[in-house]
């Protein structure tokens, strides 16, 4: 029996500041020869391999070029000499990476469709991914993490940032069709949330589902063999080994709330992040590691089960549903964690989301029309309202506001896609919850909706809802007669086509590719016009029958009022109305700037007095501080 375990290397490099001169993400000849050592037998060869990959500490390689240049290695070095099976073990970072080798292996695109004819010819070899310390959901701070670690990270990632840029600009190597994201350093294009992340864990989770429904009966009969078989039923099995002190993963971020069958999970005590990877020693605690790593490496899916430092999956909910409400309904007593999503036989799932200045309490009864909706058809659905806040207009017209929400929506679909592995996702948004979503299409490609219906839409008039077709096969887009915040703010934005404003007047316009008449049943999509009423007018409780059927079964209302030709004209006269009106907010934000400016520029003996410039400069200040507030309340 020949396995090839192939490591996937972590972020930084050996000698790195930031790692005090030790050892970094990589996997160095001491660790794999320790490894090599312990697994191979008389009977049972191993070789621990590491392919190459761009992933030190100022690194501007994507996480896609990185994971595309492994897979290309991986491929030319089985081609050589293909083994009887193959491990993937990654860590930290390197996690990532191996779920997106795995899954393209498999033959899963950008789309997360797994398609098995371009699957590699050694796919099938692969029997388990080994997880050590990985940030499978990108990093984010934990509870664990030291004071110290909390000041420095901050300023770590600002430099790299920095540098980063320096060497995206000079010497001029750019990229021109780049994306804003593949612009950042590699750290960053990791941080939970971003595209690669979540369009990682959706292709992950979609072949999980393709190979359950496939499960190959290929297990050996062979008695010596079978015990150390690393198959679980016929599909690749999945081991987590996480440290009990790890200050950067909890074991919410690498685990997953939904059907596992598959998955072990064991945690190594007084274990680090970075020390994890060090098992190269003769101290009890390495020792420890060592062992706990081979076993996790080479022993069966039951006998790793059967050990009593291996965490069953029903603790393992502890972490993921901490008020044990799921756990409750869903373990039995033996502690084994039922597949909730399969016995549910859940197949649509409701993804309802608010806009800016809402709490988004209206969410929960629109989810809950539209479950009375579906009860009344005999479906079974689940409908998710999270909410990521109060978002103030200052959020909104910030361009990082509106990402990290993005970042976040994102995230949690991919949460909602956990759950509900079997079921299709529509999506309800209304105002700056429409922007999200539109956004985490273009973002993500993995990202799709069976439906979308939008009410106070800020996406622009121009969106290429064509290019998305097949995220978004069925859009019904509401708009208000009088929708004033829309055509003061957004649309106005749009007209002035400010880069940093993406946002637009789709909620008042409609859609330039949508038609507002009786569209055909082929049509992407419908533009409503028009709902009687302001900005929340499609939200209201009249619309929320209309809601629910369209989200159900696409049922498409009927335009119900025309819209005055005076607002038409009120509308068109927006930009003349809301630039001058901008001017006066941003005057009192940089109020406190001006004044010492006006001093220098227009300088004299009476106003450069002390007194008369520091009052001023006070007044402006809180002036300055007090329309800060009124904006982000707003």
């Amino acid at each position: 029996m020949q396995t090839l375990i192939i490591g996937f290397r972590g972020w930084t490099n050996r000698g790195d500041r930031f790692a005090g001169g030790r050892t970094g993400g990589e996997l160095g000849p001491e660790f794999r020869n320790c490894l090599e050592r312990t697994l191979t037998s008389d009977n049972h060869s191993v070789d621990v391999w590491c392919p190459r990959g761009d992933m030190g500490m100022f690194s501007m390689a994507s996480p896609e070029s990185v994971a595309k240049s492994m897979f290309a290695q991986i491929s030319q070095k089985v081609s050589e000499d293909l083994p009887d099976r193959i491990v993937f073990l990654g860590f930290s970072a390197g996690s990532l990476v191996a779920r997106r080798v795995f899954s393209m292996a498999h033959g899963v695109g950008d789309d997360a469709v797994v398609r098995p004819d371009t699957a590699a010819p050694w796919a099938h070899r692969i029997h388990r991914m080994v997880v050590l310390s990985g940030i499978t959901r990108g990093w984010d701070w934990t509870s664990e993490s030291p004071p110290l670690m909390r000041f420095s990270w901050p300023v770590l990632m600002a430099v790299t940032r920095v540098v980063g840029w320096a060497k995206w600009k000079w010497p001029r190597r750019t990229r021109r069709h780049a994306t804003p994201y593949e612009r950042l350093p590699f750290v960053w294009q990791i941080e939970r949330g971003t595209p690669f992340v979540v369009s990682t864990r959706l292709q992950y989770l979609a072949l999980l589902q393709h190979l359950r429904r496939s499960r190959r009966p290929d297990a050996p009969t062979d008695a010596a063999i079978a015990d150390g078989c690393l198959l679980a039923d016929g599909m690749p099995s999945t081991v987590f080994l996480l440290g009990a002190q790890d200050e950067l993963v909890s074991p919410a971020d690498c685990t997953e709330l939904g059907p596992r069958a598959e998955f072990v999970y064991i945690e190594l005590p007084n274990t680090s992040h970075r020390h994890a990877i060090a098992i190269t020693g003769e101290s009890p605690i390495e020792l420890l590691r060592r062992e706990r790593l081979a076993a996790a490496l080479s022993h069966s899916v039951e006998s790793l089960t059967k050990e009593t430092w291996s965490v069953q999956p029903a603790d393992i909910d502890d972490y993921l549903d901490p008020m044990g409400v799921l756990t409750s309904q869903r373990a039995d007593t033996t502690g084994k964690s039922l597949d909730s999503a399969h016995t549910r036989g859940v197949r649509s799932a409701y993804f309802v989301l608010h806009g800016i200045r809402d709490h988004g309490f209206w969410t929960k009864r629109v989810a809950r029309e539209i479950k009375v909706a579906a009860r009344a058809r005999g479906e079974l659905v689940a409908a998710a309202t999270p909410s990521y806040g109060y978002f103030s207009a200052w959020d909104f017209v910030r361009p990082f506001g509106r990402e990290r929400a993005t970042r976040w929506f994102m995230e949690k679909y991919a949460d909602l896609k956990s759950h509900n592995p079997d079921a299709d996702i529509t999506f309800v948004g209304h105002s700056n919850g429409t922007y999200i979503a539109a956004r985490a299409l273009e973002l993500c490609p993995a990202i799709r909706f069976r439906r979308m219906l939008l009410a106070g839409s800020v996406v622009r008039r121009s969106f290429p809802w064509s290019r998305h077709r097949s995220q978004a096969p069925d859009v019904l887009n509401f708009v208000a007669t009088r929708d004033v915040v829309v055509a003061f703010l957004p649309a106005v934005f749009e007209r002035l086509r400010l880069p940093s404003l993406d946002v637009g007047g789709g909620g008042v316009w409609g859609f330039d590719e949508f038609s507002s008449n009786d569209p055909p049943a082929t049509a992407q999509g419908h533009n409503v016009t028009y709902v009687r009423g302001g900005h929340a007018a499609a939200i209201s409780q009249d619309y929320w029958r209309a809601i629910a059927d369209f989200a159900v079964d696409g049922t498409k209302p009927k335009a119900t009022a025309p819209r005055p030709a005076g607002w038409n004209t009120l509308f068109g006269l927006a930009p003349f109305l809301t630039v001058p009106g901008a001017i006066v907010p941003i005057l009192l934000i940089f109020a406190h700037l001006l004044v010492p400016i006006s001093c220098v520029l227009f300088a004299t003996v009476d106003r450069t007095d002390l007194a008369w410039f520091s009052v001023a400069l006070v007044g402006s200040s809180v002036l300055s501080w007090v329309s800060m507030r009124l904006l982000r309340e707003i």
